[in-house]
């Protein structure tokens, strides 16, 4: 239909532009205008063309079609004329062009040939970069064809000149992120190969150093289970999937010794006895025996919900530091403490402010006498997506924490401390494509340092509970702390 309206069309004008003479020899009679048919109200309203139109029918001469207004600086031409010259530029833009090279030359005179204006080069963009400079580059590349000498042309080339700018930006910043990324994800790796393999986390060690055990998990979360390995003659020796945790039906999580050795926690999904309905996580313990490890057994009711409680952690006394995603809760995850009183562990309460805040806090790691206690936030002042804080107890109340910085914490993520023989053990996460890079590593920490510069904030931040969040400035104090040092005592 569309053709034949076009060509229907086309006869109509061809007839209304043909000659008195050749109208007659086709047996047509050209059409004239009635002078008397527009009157003088609607002459006035039309426009030239109409008027012109008008005129020429008045005396007695053929009107012609509306011819189209031919923008300054652009040469009209057919369809077929168009495309045909766009396919020539598609083909030459799939030619390799690099700046101040012969290939870019033979192009930039192929475009000049072609009465194009030329282009610069190509730019590069990194993968990284930002969705909306891919997308600018995307159309930059659609419409790469001739640039008018016009105020519009002049527009496009300025964004030409801003795509570059842009393109060094983001290959800068990208540089830069790729080096953090890799010293991150070097920095303090825990024998690498054997334990370390981009797939594990959350390291526990006995007191004497002789075991450890970790969380194998592949990159993701579809199969967790506990691996063990032993030290021989200051080596450790091949690992191997600890007894308890071999089942793969059931996952297990988050090992962690006592502070005397003889046993150790974990997390499981595994059924739990006369609670059948229960899927979610509980925390279990196993006892180390001479011939190895018992059998695993539930810490009871009092201590386990219907909602999953991980990242357990034992103090000296028997208390489990925990977290637990509790809707009635100050946050997202809040940290819990569990007694252990009369033989069996009591309900678990709210650590509250400053430890938990409307945020994330997760993966407790409590000292055996319970003077610290290092977790991670997901608080506004983190550097990745998680960091790691501690907070030191004075008269039963816990202080405002102190972010440990670099480089224990980096623009990774952060989780799972473990403390030995004044070293920090944690785990960093990195996302990868379809999967997570997983590793264990180790710093130095200086307690003491720590918690010299917990008793110089003392004059400014009062100890005691508190209900502002854990980062916000004391009353009548200014937002703005001096450089802070990290956790090995240095100022970055």
């Amino acid at each position: 239909m569309a053709l034949l309206s076009e060509r229907s069309e086309r006869r109509e004008r061809s007839e209304l532009c043909a000659s008195p003479e050749a109208l007659a020899a086709q047996g047509s009679r050209p059409v004239r205008a009635d002078p008397g048919t527009m009157s003088p109200v609607a002459a006035r309203a039309a426009g030239p063309h109409e008027q012109n139109q008008r005129r020429l029918r008045t005396q007695g001469r053929l009107a012609c079609p509306k011819k189209k207004p031919q923008a300054q600086g652009l040469r009209l031409e057919s369809t077929q004329g168009r495309w045909r010259r766009q396919l020539k530029l598609r083909k030459l833009l799939q030619l390799p062009c690099q700046p101040d090279s012969a290939a870019h030359d033979q192009r930039q005179s192929r475009l000049l040939s072609l009465g194009c204006q030329a282009l610069p080069p190509r730019f590069h963009i990194p993968a990284r970069a930002p969705a909306n400079v891919h997308r600018a580059r995307r159309l930059l590349m659609r419409k790469r064809f001739a640039i008018p000498e016009t105020r519009h042309g002049l527009r496009k080339l300025a964004g030409l000149t801003l795509m570059a700018l842009l393109s060094a930006v983001c290959q800068a910043e990208t540089s830069t992120m790729a080096e953090r990324l890799q010293q991150a994800a070097s920095d303090g790796l825990y024998e690498p190969g054997l334990i370390s393999d981009g797939g594990v986390f959350c390291l526990t060690l006995s007191p004497a150093e002789d075991r450890a055990l970790w969380v194998r998990s592949g990159g993701g979360r579809s199969s967790l289970a506990i691996m063990e390995a032993k030290r021989r003659d200051g080596r450790w020796l091949a690992p191997f999937p600890a007894s308890f945790s071999m089942d793969p039906r059931w996952k297990d999580i988050d090992p962690m010794f006592s502070p005397d050795g003889r046993s150790l926690i974990f997390q499981s999904n595994r059924p739990v006895p006369n609670r059948p309905e229960r899927s979610g996580f509980d925390i279990w313990q196993v006892r180390l025996q001479a011939e190895g490890w018992g059998e695993p057994e539930h810490l009871g009711d009092g201590i386990n919900g219907d909602d999953s409680e991980s990242s357990a952690s034992m103090a000296a006394d028997g208390s489990i530091y925990f977290m637990k995603n509790n809707p009635d809760g100050e946050g997202q995850s809040d940290l819990y403490v569990s007694r252990f009183k009369d033989g069996r562990y009591q309900a678990p309460e709210n650590l509250g402010a400053p430890i938990n805040t409307r945020q994330r806090e997760s993966n407790p790691f409590i000292a055996p006498d319970q003077s610290y206690l290092i977790y991670f936030s997901s608080g506004p002042d983190v550097q990745g997506e998680t960091d790691l804080l501690i907070s030191f107890r004075e008269g039963g109340h816990w202080r405002p924490p102190i972010n440990l910085g670099p480089p224990i914490n980096s623009i990774g993520a952060e989780f799972c401390p473990m403390v030995h023989r004044d070293r920090l053990y944690l785990s960093r996460q990195f996302k990868a494509e379809g999967r997570m890079i997983e590793n264990i590593h180790s710093f130095p920490i200086d307690l003491q340092r720590l918690r010299e510069r917990d008793r110089e904030q003392r004059t400014s931040v009062p100890a005691g509970p508190v209900t502002r969040p854990a980062f916000a400035a004391p009353p009548g104090t200014t937002p703005t702390p001096a450089p802070a040092e990290n956790a090995l005592g240095r100022r970055p």
